[in-house]
């Protein structure tokens, strides 16, 4: 899937009511600015002519002062909270996205590089579209009426100072390209560094036993160190020479146009007032140009981010749903894996119908896993084909069908009934917490359970995924060595969940190595 411009718009009009926050707040900034330069140039010529009204311009001056000063401030606020809201928004949006991906393509990611992504990606993609947009606005709208206001005092001297005004244009421009350049080398140093750091965490115990913590301090060092030489220290001299070359442009224009402006006021064309203006005005138009600098900057950064943006949308699973969200039929057509080059399960041919019970079988390292995983979709690149209902699986959302028992089931942080309910509300408390004396559950306490802190044994999370899967109604039913690591207890809470699926004529997939007794209905599916 491609970040379209479907995509574009969609995230426009999450932010649409920000968008139409900071327009308003532009638009009192400006129209304010001009009013208050209006306000000084007339305060100008009324002393020059001894006029007394310039007595009551002063007053509107200092009114327009106090109305920035206590209105501003709110509107920022309000535009603020309005875009922690949108960001929050388009945050749920891209995660949704994500989470649509296929589990093959997350894994390309390192967990620091896919933690920076979704971080740090989306909140610049934002930043970067409302930064444009509202330019654009910005130099639309404002940019025409001021250049109308500027050519009104004098046409000539109005073009002048639009001129002057327009150089930063040109600074903008000729350095477009070595800006996206540096940005994203940052992008890809700060991607790095977090993911080394999350490795040092992850590896701590290791690091801190073998004595390699030094190793470690020394690399990010050495990364740091080649980062501030290679764009860092360039990008904050390029900076600085962009702000003194755009200073020194602004004073000289300014001297420019004052000159300018006394040779018109000696022929009677304008008046010192409208010099006063001008300069307000130049000041303006040079932020309007700025602005137009700026939306060629940050295109470039566009082109990046929806790139960057795009890698977290891309590649999801099929939406096609089959008829009344059921899976009747699933076909292997000359299916196989290999890793690097050992061929690990070769053209397998093999059905499996609405109802049907498979126990496979085979040593360790003849296909098991790797068939569950492609059934799953863990695995995507098999040669052959696997079809739903007689479409591509990897055209199929077939997830809310399955529930799987992993051999390695994941604890999260939070407590046992968390773990259990997964979020899902509308699961009856009252059968989780039978599930507890069921399953012998009673005396796990999870409230205070974190990975890093994990005093849970091996049957004891295996219990705990069972009960995930014992809580949910699905139709496909994947188990993969359900009775390692329990107890007898845990080993008949497990048998009893077998034959009550078979019962109630789910399809149920089992791999073990455990003697269990099974009716005819069974077929076997063995991997050599």
């Amino acid at each position: 899937m491609k970040l379209s411009n479907s995509h574009l718009k969609e995230s426009i009009k999450l932010l649409k009511s920000v968008i139409i926050m900071y327009f308003i707040q532009n638009f009192i900034i400006n129209f304010t600015s001009i009013f208050m330069f209006q306000t000084i140039g007339n305060v100008a010529d009324s002393i020059l002519t001894g006029d007394e009204i310039f007595k009551e311009d002063i007053v509107i001056f200092i009114m327009s002062i106090v109305f920035m000063i206590l209105v501003l401030p709110i509107i920022n606020y309000l535009s603020n909270i309005e875009m922690l809201k949108c960001f929050i928004k388009h945050d749920k949006f891209v995660v949704k996205q994500f989470m649509q991906k296929k589990i093959s393509s997350v894994k390309k990611y390192d967990s620091g590089e896919l933690l920076y992504k979704l971080e740090n990606d989306p909140m610049e993609f934002r930043y970067i579209i409302l930064d444009i947009v509202v330019k654009l606005f910005q130099v639309i709208v404002f940019g025409s009426i001021l250049s109308f206001l500027i050519l009104k005092i004098n046409i000539i001297y109005g073009i002048i100072v639009i001129i002057l005004s327009s150089v930063v244009v040109v600074v903008s421009y000729l350095t477009k390209n070595i800006k996206s350049k540096y940005r994203e080398q940052a992008r890809e140093y700060g991607q790095w560094a977090l993911n080394h750091e999350v490795n040092m965490i992850d590896a701590y115990k290791y690091i801190k036993v073998n004595g390699v913590l030094y190793s470690f301090i020394k690399n990010y060092n050495s990364r740091f160190k080649s980062a501030m030489e290679q764009y860092v220290k360039r990008s904050k001299i390029l900076d600085n020479i962009i702000e003194a070359v755009n200073q020194i442009k602004s004073y000289s224009s300014q001297i420019v146009i004052v000159v300018l402006g006394l040779l018109f006021y000696q022929k009677g064309a304008i008046t010192i007032g409208a010099i006063t203006i001008m300069l307000g005005y130049f000041t303006l138009m040079k932020d309007v140009f700025e602005q137009i600098g700026g939306i060629i900057t940050q295109r470039e950064y566009l082109k990046l981010y929806t790139d960057y943006v795009e890698q977290l949308c891309d590649e999801q699973e099929g939406q096609k749903k089959g008829k009344d969200n059921i899976i009747n039929i699933i076909e292997m057509k000359n299916m196989s894996y290999s890793y690097a080059d050992k061929s690990v399960i070769e053209k397998l041919n093999f059905t499996i119908r609405k109802g049907d019970k498979i126990l496979i079988k085979g040593p360790n390292g003849s296909g098991k896993s790797t068939f569950i995983k492609i059934l799953l979709g863990f695995l995507d690149d098999y040669s052959g084909n696997v079809l739903i209902n007689g479409d591509e699986k990897k055209d199929i959302d077939m997830y809310c069908n399955i529930l799987y028992l992993e051999q390695n089931p994941y604890i999260f942080d939070g407590t046992l009934k968390e773990n259990i309910n997964l979020g899902d509300d509308e699961i009856e408390e009252k059968y989780i917490e039978k599930l507890y004396t069921h399953l012998n559950l009673e005396h796990i306490n999870l409230n205070e359970y974190s990975e890093e802190q994990d005093n849970l044994s091996g049957g004891e999370k295996q219990k705990i995924a069972l009960a995930r899967v014992m809580v949910r109604d699905r139709q496909i039913i994947v188990l993969d060595e359900p009775f390692n690591h329990i107890d007898t207890e845990g080993k008949e809470a497990v048998r009893k969940f077998i034959i009550e699926c078979e019962k109630r004529n789910k399809t149920i997939i089992l791999i073990t190595h455990h003697m269990i007794d099974l009716n005819n209905e069974w077929r076997i599916l063995e991997f050599k």
